[in-house]
């Protein structure tokens, strides 16, 4: 588990300007930021920061989510303001937008890291696609959210709850024993 200051991070021992890829489930990331932490604030500007900082320039991002989720217009407004647009789908399940846009990003960009905001297991094959095509691949998420099959199949699992600074920690519900 990375530990932020405690080592640099493989993706960042592999830093060339320009040369990430973000795909998010915003889903997937928002029911368990809200399951996890109890909050209601999604703050995908921090988290973009730190991509930038710690792996390195998004080339290209994606935030996926269903058509149907209220506040679209303004979210949509800030999502494109930092670089990441959102991809809406009808689907309700945003898996398969996610994969297929991955895959067309995989041969038409040029790049070297994908950052993956989700813990489905459903995105091993897209993870073992970009494995195979010489793509560094970094999931970036809450371990409890994250399938171990997923977890196996990047080259390195950043905690997102580790990112976070300490009152986000401290807002996190009692779960009980």
């Amino acid at each position: 588990m990375l530990k932020i200051g405690d080592r640099m991070s493989f993706a960042k021992r592999n830093l060339r300007p320009e040369t990430t890829v973000v795909l998010i489930d915003g889903q997937n990331l928002y029911q368990s930021w809200i399951n996890l932490l109890g909050k209601r604030e999604l703050d995908i500007e921090f988290l973009k920061d730190w991509i930038v900082t710690h792996i390195g320039r998004v080339r290209v991002g994606r935030y996926f989510i269903h058509i149907g989720v209220p506040g679209a217009p303004k979210f949509d407004e800030f999502l494109e303001s930092i670089g990441l647009p959102a991809v809406r789908t009808v689907n309700i399940d945003v898996h398969t937008s996610l994969v297929a846009e991955g895959i067309e990003i995989l041969f038409q960009v040029d790049f070297s890291t994908l950052v993956l905001i989700a813990g489905d297991n459903n995105y091993i094959p897209l993870l073992k696609k970009y494995r195979l095509h010489g793509k560094s691949v970094v999931v970036l998420f809450f371990p409890e959210a994250t399938g171990r099959w997923l977890r196996s199949q990047c080259d390195e699992f950043i905690n997102l709850a580790d990112l976070l600074p300490e009152e986000e920690h401290a807002e996190q519900p009692d779960l009980g024993p």
